[in-house]
C-alpha cells in the first residue's frame, strides 16, 4: 500500500500513533510498577510467577496454592486447543509460536517446559516483567528456547512476517488501543494455517446493564476498545482470521474473583502479610472485586476464549482440500492400509504436503495434513520423485492387495484391457530392498522415476501414482489398481496365460486417454469430491 500524501490524513495517523504510545505507557504504570507487582504477585501469584485467570474444573479451591494451579490448568487448556487446530503439533515436529502481551512468561515456561520441540517469542511493553521473565527462564533451563522481547502487539516487526506457527495470547487483548489493528498484526506474523487462541475480557451482552456501567468499568481496567464476544469475533474476521469460535468461560472468572477477594480480606486483616503492599491499592480493589462477582451474574461482562485460523493461500488450501478428498476416497474404495500409505502434493513456495500418520484416511481433514513426515520412509520415497521429477506435483503410494501381488510377478505389470491404457509404457520399475528407511536409497529411487512414466511399481512393496494434480493421482491409483485385478483375474481364469492387445491399439489408446476432456481426474473428481462430502455429512450427524 502506498502511503498518503495527504497532510490531513498523515496528521490524523501521527495523532493517533501518539495517543496510542501515550495509552500504552498507562498500561505499563497498571503493572510494571515495583507497587502494582508486588499487589498482583500477592492477590493472584499465590506462590506462582503465573497471574492469569484460572480454570477451575477439578481444582480445590480451599486447598494452598489452589489459583495457581488454576492458572496453570488455563495455560495448558489453551495450548491443547491451539494444538487441535495446529498443523503442527507439539510432540510431531518444532513448533515456534509468539505470546502476544506475556507479562512474566509463565504460559511460556509453562508450555516450554513440558514440550521440547516448543519455542516462544515473548512481547511484552513492560520492562521489569521482561527482566523477571528472562531470569526465570534462566532458571528453569528454558533460555535458549523463550526469547524476551520489548514492545507492542500493535506494531510488530517488519521481519516477522509468517514467521511464527501460531499466536497465543493470555488476558492481554483486553488492553488493545485497537482489536482490529492487534488482530491484523498477529495475521500478519503468523504462517499460513496458523493459529491464533487468546483468553480475554470482553463487555458483556446482558440486556438491562447500562452503558455508563459498562464504560465505566472499561475505564477502571485500562480498556481502550471494549468489545462484547461477538463484536470480537466480526473484528477478528474482519482482520482475515477464518474458523472463529469463542467458548464463554465467565463461571471460572467469578471464581477466580471470589478467591481474589477472600485473599484481598486474608492479607489485609494480617497486616504483617501485606507488608510492603499498598494498603489504599487493597482496599479499593476489595471494593471492585465485591462488585465483580455481583457484574458477572448481572452480564456486564464476559471472560472466555476465542481460537481462529490464519486461511491458507489459495494454493495451498486447494491442495489441502483435494488431498483430504483423496484420502477419504481412498478408504471408501478399500485401498488404504490401516494408518499407513501416504499422499502429498507439492507445494508453490517448496517442500509439500504429506499424509500426517496416525489416522484412518477417512479421519483426516485439510487442516491434518502436514509440511513434513515424521515417518522417514514417506520422506524417501516422495522427495525422490520430486527431486527426479519437476514435472510432476502430486504422488500417492498405496499397498492395495492386487497391486502387490502383481508386483510379486516376474513379468511384473501387463497393461491387458482399455483401463490400462493410461499405463502403457508409463510404468516405472524399482526393486525392493526392505523397509525404504535409508537415505541411500533415494538415488536409486530418482534414477527409477527419470522420463515420463506415471507409475512406479514397487516390487514386493505396492506402487506409487506421478501426476500434475490430486484428481489426476488419484484416478490413476483407482484404474491402476482396478488393472492389477484385472491381470490377476485374468491370470486365474486362464492358468496364466494373457492375451496381450496389439501394441499398436493400446498405443493409440494411450494417448486417447489423455485428451483434454476424457483426461483422468477431469470427469470423475467432482463426483468424487461429492461422494466424500456426503461421508462427512454423515460424520457430522
Amino acid at each position: 500500500m502506498v502511503a498518503s500524501t495527504d497532510p490531513q490524513v498523515n496528521g490524523r495517523r501521527e495523532e493517533i500513533e501518539k495517543s496510542r504510545r501515550e495509552y500504552e505507557k498507562s498500561v505499563v504504570q497498571q503493572y510494571d510498577t515495583d507497587t502494582k507487582r508486588k499487589f498482583y504477585s500477592a492477590v493472584m501469584g499465590d506462590g506462582t510467577d503465573n497471574i492469569h485467570f484460572g480454570k477451575w474444573e477439578g481444582v480445590d479451591v480451599e486447598k494452598e496454592g489452589a489459583y495457581g494451579e488454576a492458572s496453570a490448568r488455563m495455560t495448558d487448556w489453551m495450548w491443547k486447543r491451539a494444538m487441535s487446530i495446529s498443523q503442527k503439533k507439539a510432540g510431531g515436529g518444532k513448533v515456534q509460536y509468539i505470546d502476544l502481551g506475556s507479562g512474566t512468561g509463565a504460559a511460556a515456561r509453562l508450555i516450554c517446559k513440558d514440550f521440547p520441540d516448543v519455542s516462544c517469542t515473548c512481547l511484552n511493553l513492560c520492562e521489569n516483567q521482561n527482566a523477571e521473565n528472562m531470569a526465570a527462564n534462566t532458571k528453569e533451563g528454558v533460555d535458549e528456547r523463550v526469547e524476551v522481547c520489548k514492545g507492542s502487539y500493535m506494531e510488530l516487526p517488519s521481519e516477522w512476517d509468517s514467521r511464527f506457527d501460531g499466536c497465543f495470547s493470555q488476558d492481554a487483548f483486553v488492553h488493545a488501543f485497537s482489536k482490529y489493528s492487534a488482530f491484523t498484526e498477529a495475521l500478519r506474523v503468523t504462517k499460513d494455517g496458523g493459529w491464533l487462541v487468546f483468553s480475554d475480557l470482553m463487555k458483556g451482552e446482558a440486556s438491562g446493564v447500562s452503558e455508563e456501567e459498562l464504560e465505566s468499568f472499561g475505564q477502571t481496567n485500562m480498556v481502550a476498545d471494549w468489545l462484547t464476544p461477538t463484536e470480537v469475533c466480526k473484528t477478528l474476521t474482519e482482520a482475515g482470521w477464518s474458523e472463529v469460535c469463542f467458548e464463554d468461560l465467565t463461571l471460572d472468572i467469578k471464581c477466580s474473583f471470589q478467591l481474589m477477594l477472600k485473599k484481598v480480606n486474608r492479607l489485609l486483616s494480617d497486616p504483617q502479610a501485606c507488608k510492603g503492599i499498598d494498603l489504599d491499592l487493597l482496599e479499593t480493589y476489595r471494593n471492585n472485586l465485591a462488585k465483580r462477582v455481583g457484574q458477572v451474574d448481572r452480564g456486564v461482562f464476559k471472560w472466555g476464549c476465542i481460537s481462529a485460523r490464519k486461511p491458507y493461500n489459495t494454493d495451498e488450501g486447494k491442495k489441502r482440500a483435494d488431498l483430504a478428498t483423496a484420502h477419504n476416497i481412498t478408504r471408501k474404495f478399500g485401498m488404504d492400509e490401516l494408518v499407513w500409505n501416504h499422499m502429498s502434493s507439492r507445494l508453490q513456495d517448496g517442500g509439500f504436503l504429506i499424509t500426517p500418520g496416525g489416522l484412518l484416511f477417512d479421519e483426516i481433514t485439510p487442516h491434518d495434513l502436514h509440511k513434513s513426515s515424521t515417518n522417514i520412509t514417506a520422506d524417501i520415497i516422495h522427495a525422490a520423485v520430486y527431486d527426479a521429477r519437476p514435472d510432476v506435483n502430486v504422488v500417492i503410494h498405496l499397498h492395495t492387495p492386487a497391486s502387490v501381488a502383481v508386483s510379486c510377478l516376474d513379468e511384473g505389470f501387463v497393461p491387458l484391457a482399455q483401463e490400462a491404457a493410461p499405463f502403457y509404457n508409463k510404468v516405472a520399475v524399482h526393486e525392493w530392498e526392505g523397509l525404504s528407511d535409508d537415505l541411500d536409497e533415494k538415488p536409486r529411487l530418482m534414477e527409477a522415476v527419470k522420463g515420463d512414466s506415471r507409475v512406479l511399481l514397487m516390487r514386493h512393496h505396492g506402487f506409487c501414482t506421478l501426476a500434475k494434480t490430486v484428481a489426476e493421482a488419484w484416478v490413476l491409483a483407482y484404474y491402476f489398481d482396478k488393472s492389477c485385478r484385472t491381470q490377476l483375474e485374468v491370470m486365474k481364469a486362464s492358468g496364466g496365460k494373457l492375451r496381450r492387445p496389439p501394441a499398436s491399439v493400446m498405443e493409440k489408446a494411450s494417448q486417447q486417454i489423455y485428451l483434454p476432456e476424457f483426461a483422468p481426474g477431469v470427469c470423475e473428481w467432482e463426483a468424487l469430491k461429492r461422494l466424500a462430502a456426503r461421508g462427512q455429512k454423515e460424520l457430522c450427524r
